[in-house]
């Protein structure tokens, strides 16, 4: 049996994405397209499997170019280069549709006296918070795919393509129970976007010098744990394998 204070959270929850019909789908968009972007970018200009080669050493030493996109690893590949520059870009509008979805049906509503208006009826207690929340995390998880079918499109391995959906998605949960959270404890939309920015931007620097000082410091941090999942990155070991493979048949 239901909880009493989770009543009527179905409802609100379809509504909530009545409401949401159009900002969704431009984030889901968003995310796609610059996947699809940076992807058609970068195999134009990396034409052979050698080309990645300066593009590696340049990044590889680049302290700056790690603190914004991460470890430089995987950069012997074309797809490589490309989870290397799109994944902070993916990641970041991933965390800011979590905040503004679930702070635009929390914290935002009560300010303007909507929830007030819905707890007059038969409707849990928690049911907004729930509701808000399950709508968030079904929005990463859809972006997450999104991205994952980008990148597919656009000529990549969908194992990795599917890792880099999946990690970026996993970024956004985490941040959705964050603006959870921080709604309950400010009573201003705007104090609820200061936390969470706040926590984003610990999250980023966390990442940054754990992954220039090479100190294990971006597990710390949940954006360390998305970038640390490589996506692509053993693909040319793979590669390796499998002309192992070929020649040792001929042989």
């Amino acid at each position: 049996m239901a909880s009493p204070t989770l009543a009527g959270t179905g409802a609100l929850l379809r509504f909530a994405v009545r409401r949401d019909r159009v900002r969704l789908p431009v984030w889901v968009l968003a995310g796609a397209a610059l996947v699809v972007t940076q992807s058609s970018s970068n195999q134009s200009f990396y034409r052979t499997p050698e080309s990645p080669a300066a593009y590696r050493a340049s990044a590889g030493s680049n302290a700056a170019s790690i603190a914004f996109s991460g470890p430089p690893i995987g950069l012997e590949t074309v797809a490589g280069t490309i989870a290397f520059e799109v994944s902070s870009p993916v990641v970041l509008l991933t965390v800011l549709m979590a905040m503004f979805t679930t702070v635009r049906h929390t914290r935002a509503d009560e300010e303007a006296g909507r929830t007030e208006l819905v707890r007059s009826a038969r409707v849990g207690r928690h049911a907004p918070l729930l509701a808000a929340t399950l709508l968030s995390a079904s929005c990463c998880g859809i972006l997450g795919g999104a991205i994952a079918a980008g990148a597919v499109l656009s000529g990549l391995p969908a194992p990795g393509a599917l890792v880099l959906g999946a990690a970026t998605a996993s970024v956004g949960l985490v941040f959705t129970g964050l603006t959870a959270g921080c709604a309950q404890v400010t009573g201003v939309s705007r104090g609820v976007y200061g936390m969470v920015g706040g926590l984003l931007g610990l999250a980023f620097v966390v990442r940054a010098v754990g992954d220039i000082t090479g100190n294990g410091l971006s597990w710390a941090s949940p954006i360390g744990w998305a970038q640390a999942t490589h996506p692509w990155a053993d693909d040319r070991r793979r590669a390796r394998l499998r002309a192992r493979g070929v020649g040792s048949g001929r042989a």
